[in-house]
């Protein structure tokens, strides 16, 4: 698909960080767009902004993890647009880090919830629209570095994330004789507010007695250290990766340099029967964080 001028996008997760600057890049592009997000008055800022620069926009509070709440949203797509023919599955949500064994059962319904039933809720909304229209349509799923690599500590983040990709791969290959193309998005670390995503879970999904944050070696802290910041990429930018993948017909979307070495580390391991080396790109503090992205 090489113009989105008039196509009809739908994205989840709209309201910040990755969504939002997707948001911002379609409207560029000239697409019509159906923005939702569990954050209502958020959402309403961004539909907002958006429209008094010019865009045709709607939003729609939608919690992904609920497949009645995405039928609506693909309801309401259709009935305010006609058809959808853009599709980012992107809404996330990340719990606190921590030994798996520590971690409440909570944490990983409320991760798997938004993570990776929500995609899978999309699918299942969004596809059979998108293949009764006949016309050329494009689903990006975002996924996640932590879903190609994996570190220690978060457990249930990267386990939603490795079946989010796997999803993806799945639907291209159901998809590839049709008109609808797919990609996956894995970012590595971008400035969002996914670390603070704990402000949107839900009340029944708290763990009133659940332990602090631990930091494992050779895994995440839960913080942005100043190593972390200095690499990483602005969500405009993975906006626009995003967008080239879609006119490329690429599906695998990558937005870091050192997304290469993290993976080669990972599945040359694999590939060679050895056990499970640590990331290269999660030492344990600023100062090994400097030298291994150095």
């Amino acid at each position: 698909m090489k113009d989105l001028t008039n196509r009809v996008a739908v994205v989840t997760g709209a309201a910040s960080g990755i969504g939002r600057a997707l948001a911002e890049r379609l409207a560029k592009e000239g697409a019509r767009l159906v923005l939702s997000d569990v954050e209502a008055h958020a959402l309403e800022k961004a539909v907002t902004e958006l429209a008094a620069e010019g865009a045709d926009v709607i939003g729609v509070e939608t919690d992904v993890s609920n497949a009645a709440a995405v039928e609506s949203l693909a309801d309401a797509a259709v009935e305010r647009f006609g058809a959808v023919h853009l599709l980012f599955a992107n809404a996330g949500v990340m719990q606190q880090v921590g030994p798996t064994w520590e971690r409440p059962i909570a944490d990983f319904e409320w991760v798997f919830g938004v993570n990776l039933w929500g995609p899978l809720h999309c699918v299942k909304a969004f596809v059979p629209r998108l293949l009764e229209s006949g016309e050329a349509g494009h689903v990006v799923i975002t996924g996640s570095m932590s879903g190609l690599t994996v570190v220690p500590g978060n457990a249930a983040y990267q386990m939603s994330k490795h079946g989010a990709v796997a999803l993806a791969e799945t639907l291209y290959l159901e998809l590839a004789d049709t008109p609808i193309g797919v990609s996956v998005l894995c970012p590595g670390y971008v400035e969002t507010g996914i670390a603070d995503s704990d402000r949107n879970r839900p009340d029944d999904l708290r763990e009133t007695n659940a332990p602090p944050p631990r930091a494992m070696a050779g895994g995440w802290t839960g913080d942005a250290t100043e190593a972390l910041k200095a690499i990483a990429v602005p969500a405009d930018t993975v906006a626009e990766q995003v967008v080239n993948a879609i006119r490329e017909e690429r599906f695998w979307i990558l937005t870091h340099d050192n997304a290469e070495p993290r993976l080669r580390s990972r599945f040359d391991a694999i590939l060679e029967g050895r056990n499970p080396p640590l990331d290269p790109s999660a030492p344990k503090n600023d100062d090994e964080a400097a030298e291994a992205n150095s």
